[in-house]
This record gives structure tokens, C-alpha cells and sequence, in this order.
């Protein structure tokens, strides 16, 4: 039986986490996944508002967990809890559950469903059986404490603003293959509905400085490089044009370790279709911490488009 988490259900809740294994959906590329408490886990992470979270029970006993978390538009749902207890009949309970939130999602008129796990999870099998697939998969690097690196040559970054959401999605569209454009997106709508940048007041300024900075680098009209720097979650992303050489490359990630303060690690996700990428992070002293897998299920069906046209005699 599966149904929705209650307030009512926290002694059981407790019961469950303290017996559960790992949450094996992770949020972020994460070489260590982080532990929040049960009392956080229960009422911040279950009951946040717009989550939706789902047990299964069995024999009236709750042995597992799946929650997803929506993106900012809401059309785009990120699998971030999955939990089955080790006695129980793992495999099974993993597909039950993420079919039951997919059928969840596609009633609410989500689009998409990712989940992110390890890449030896033992997720991934029930997690095909319920739709999801892999589409690409990322080595997440880690860099124990930032230095200051003297020589690189200084780029002329700017934030990103609102206007370069085209620009942006060109550079992704010239960089990312199509097998995975179209699962996170074919279309200027569909990937920003990924991104997520464009649906929140970034360059707002309240206080300390807002946990996600983007910049872009222009040459020729054109934006080659997009970094952005989660200064909460101490990450990089860095996305560079085919054309851009390594020297380039290290200049834009010493820019973005500038960006933080050198008072912990740092991680940098890197994708399959970015070796470049791995060959600088290698020669800057990054080392190898995680590999994990990102899966997909697409729940809209993108129709061609029909229009008359003139007829040939």
C-alpha cells in the first residue's frame, strides 16, 4: 500500500529512518551526500511547502519513502528522497514507489521527472522498470580547500542578466549532445524550466550575497563560457564552447574559485561529454570523489508541428 506521509505518521517516521539505509536520490552533485537530522528531515524536508512525499507500507509498517521536490514554475519535479528499508523487498519497493510518484506527477500536469543517484545504486534497475532512463552521467570532482592561483590570465566575465537566456541556451545547444537536450530540453522553454534561473529575482541583492551567481563570458556577440557558483553548496558549474582551449577553461574556473571564500572544500561536476573539463580539474589538483547517474522521464509528448502548405500541381 502506498499513500501520502502524515503529520500523524512521525513515530513511525522515526522508527523508519532510525532502521532505513542511505537516501539513495540525491539532490546535488554531492561527493559526500549530507545527513540532515530525523527532526529536519521529517517536518523541513517532507512538509516543505510544494513537496510531495509518499510511503509504503507493508502489513501497516512504513518501509519506504519517496518524496519529490518541484522546481521553481513547478512543471519540473527532482526526485530528492528515496528510502527502502534493508529487510524489505528493496527492489520491489523502489519501483512501486517511483511508479506511484510518476502517476502522481503526471496528474498534477508535470512535464518531467529527474532522479540522481550513485552509479552503483541498486535504485537504477527498479528505476528503469518504472520509466526513468539514463541519459548521461557525471564525475564529481573535489578540491579540498581553494588557494589562490596566481597567472591565470583575467577574463572579462559579467553576471548573466535575463536577456542572455537565448544566448545562454545556444551555448548549451552547441555543447550538450541531443540525446540528452531532449530529456532536460529541445526548446528555449523547456530548458529554462530546467534551469530554473529565469523563474527567481537572482540579481536581487538582500543581505549577503544569494547562493547562486551567474556569469557569462562574450566573444564576438557570443557567450562561450557560462559559470555560475553556488556559494551555499560551495559548487561550480562551468560550461565552455568546443572552441575554447584549456587555458581559457583554467582561467574560467580560477575565476569562479575566486568567487568563494577559502574556508572549505569545493566541488565540480563534470559530464560525460566534457573531458576538457576533466583534464583541468585533473591538472588543478581536483580529485575524483563520486560517479553518478542522472536519470529522466519525460511525461509530455512533444508533437510535431502542422501547417498547410501551398499544393503542386
Amino acid at each position: 500500500m502506498i499513500r501520502t506521509l502524515r503529520l500523524t505518521d512521525v513515530v513511525a517516521y522515526l522508527a523508519f529512518r532510525n532502521r532505513a539505509a542511505l537516501n539513495e536520490a540525491l539532490l546535488q552533485p554531492e561527493d559526500t551526500p549530507s545527513t540532515p537530522s530525523l527532526r529536519s528531515s521529517f517536518l523541513g524536508r517532507s512538509f516543505e511547502l510544494g513537496r510531495q512525499s509518499w510511503v509504503h507500507l507493508d502489513h501497516g509498517q512504513l518501509d519506504g519513502l519517496v518524496a519529490a521536490r518541484p522546481r521553481m514554475g513547478g512543471d519540473v519535479w527532482d526526485v530528492d528522497q528515496l528510502i527502502v528499508l534493508p529487510a524489505a523487498e528493496a527492489s520491489t519497493v523502489y519501483r512501486e514507489l517511483l511508479g506511484h510518484l510518476v502517476v502522481a506527477a503526471r496528474d498534477e500536469g508535470v512535464q518531467k521527472v529527474f532522479l540522481r543517484v550513485r552509479s552503483d545504486s541498486p535504485v537504477q534497475l527498479a528505476a528503469r522498470r518504472a520509466g526513468f532512463f539514463e541519459y548521461t552521467h557525471e564525475l564529481i570532482y573535489r578540491l579540498g580547500e581553494v588557494a589562490r592561483r596566481p597567472g591565470a590570465p583575467a577574463l572579462p566575465f559579467r553576471p548573466r542578466c535575463r536577456v542572455d537566456h537565448h544566448a545562454v541556451f545556444q551555448l548549451y545547444s552547441a555543447v550538450v549532445p541531443c540525446q540528452v537536450r531532449e530529456v532536460e530540453g529541445m526548446t528555449l522553454q523547456e530548458w529554462r524550466l530546467a534551469d530554473g534561473w529565469g523563474f527567481r529575482p537572482t540579481d536581487l541583492r538582500v543581505g549577503l550575497s544569494p547562493r547562486r551567481r551567474d556569469f557569462v563570458l562574450e566573444r564576438e556577440g557570443k557567450v562561450v563560457i557560462w559559470l555560475y557558483v553556488d556559494s551555499k553548496g560551495r559548487r561550480l558549474h562551468l560550461l565552455a564552447h568546443p572552441t575554447e582551449s584549456s587555458e581559457v577553461t583554467r582561467a574560467a574556473l580560477h575565476y569562479g574559485l575566486a568567487q568563494l571564500r577559502s574556508d572549505g572544500p569545493v566541488t565540480c561536476a563534470v559530464r560525460a561529454y566534457q573531458p576538457l573539463l576533466a583534464g583541468v580539474l585533473d591538472g588543478e589538483g581536483f580529485a575524483l570523489g563520486a560517479e553518478h547517474a542522472l536519470l529522466g522521464q519525460s511525461l509530455a509528448v512533444r508533437l510535431p508541428k502542422r501547417q498547410f502548405v501551398p499544393a503542386r500541381a
